[in-house]
């Protein structure tokens, strides 16, 4: 669920994930200059962005990265809540 939005120029949404138990999340790449910031509140968050590369973020965990590269959210055992704050350059 987005919270807010900030802009014009570089944009900042910021949302408030929530996921169930089990619950896999797919993304594509977003626009060049994207990054995504993300602080876990509770659950454990697996962060995948190929197939060798998982990061797996606890409770107070803090993360961020460049976000044109898909991207998956899985929350395996735990339901997860997080904070994502995601930051893009609007064209022109």
């Amino acid at each position: 669920m987005m919270k807010f939005r900030i802009g014009p120029g570089n944009t900042s949404e910021i949302w408030l994930l929530q996921m169930e138990p089990q619950v896999t999340i797919h993304s594509p790449g977003h626009s060049d200059g994207s990054h995504e910031h993300i602080l876990v509140h509770s659950g454990t968050l697996h962060l995948r962005f190929s197939q060798y590369e998982v990061i797996t973020l606890e409770p107070g965990d803090f993360y961020a990265f460049s976000a044109q590269v898909a991207h998956t959210y899985s929350s395996r055992e735990t339901a997860i809540s997080a904070t994502v704050v995601m930051t893009h350059l609007e064209p022109g």
